[in-house]
């Protein structure tokens, strides 16, 4: 199963049946996305597909095709539809540019958004880091102590999409939600590489149980863990299931969610859920 291929799939209500059949023997697998469904009013999948171009699934009843690499979740169009107005999918430019092994040096001005390493318009590269690498520092730049002037994150959610979590080491409480489709490890309660762990405290340590503060040290925590693909990574369909699923619980609860994930959302500029 290493060799398939992604694609976000959007479909015309009550067609998918149809569809599905006239793709036989290239879809692989698929999962219906019920939260981003009902909000575009159309019916969208997330499919695996063996190799190849993705005009092959342009068939009678598809709106929209979007392929997706094996770590990228980029540009699927209901996404656009899903976001603030006026955020938009970066561009191929844009992506070179803030990717590029050496960052253009006008990067930070130039893509203010979505530019990994920048803060308030400042480089923060490697010299600043070195130079200045503690975490307070690193909260100032983000402009965290002026923001706890006005809210600490109490009332906020905070969705963290990664490697799971170790339940030990986040303060009592603090959890408001877990998720994982991994049939293997069916519980969320699990990280292997520590890597959602310290995303979580990153994000919401509090400085009573852990001794120093995160970002957000008051707002609840949401975990989701999709299950790894075969070659121990997260799967690109995956994501987008638990994305679709954190998009599910903030509007059957009417609430804004802060979602971060790590390990490959990083085409689009914004992503504001209702």
């Amino acid at each position: 199963m290493e060799d398939v291929v992604n694609y976000g799939v959007e479909i015309q209500p009550g067609r998918d049946g149809e569809v599905i059949r006239s793709l036989r023997g290239v879809l692989l697998d698929g999962t219906h996305l019920h939260a981003y469904s009902r909000l575009l009013g159309t019916s969208v999948w997330v499919f695996q597909a063996v190799p190849g171009p993705s005009s092959r699934l342009r068939v009678p009843g598809v709106i929209n095709v979007e392929g997706t690499a094996e770590h990228v979740f980029y540009a699927l169009p209901p996404m656009a539809e899903a976001t603030e107005p006026g955020i938009e999918n970066m561009t191929e430019a844009e992506i070179g540019a803030i990717a590029a092994p050496t960052p253009r040096a006008d990067v930070s001005s130039a893509y203010p958004l979505g530019a990994p390493g920048f803060s308030h318009g400042q480089p923060s590269n490697l010299a600043t880091m070195t130079e200045k690498g503690d975490w307070a520092h690193t909260l100032e730049m983000i402009g965290a102590p002026e923001a706890w002037q006005v809210n600490r994150g109490e009332g906020s959610v905070i969705a963290v999409i990664d490697s799971g979590f170790n339940q030990s080491r986040i303060a009592p409480g603090q959890i408001v939600g877990a998720w994982t489709n991994d049939k293997d490890l069916p519980y969320a309660d699990y990280d292997p590489h520590g890597h959602g762990t310290m995303t979580s405290l990153i994000a919401t340590a509090r400085p009573g149980f852990h001794g120093f503060s995160g970002v957000a040290p008051e707002a609840g925590l949401y975990v989701l863990r999709p299950r790894p693909t075969a070659k121990k990574i997260m799967g690109t369909a995956d994501i987008m299931v638990a994305t679709d699923h954190i998009l599910g619980v903030a509007m059957e609860n009417r609430m804004r969610i802060i979602v971060n994930n790590s390990w490959g959302l990083w085409g689009c500029k914004s992503l504001s859920l209702p």
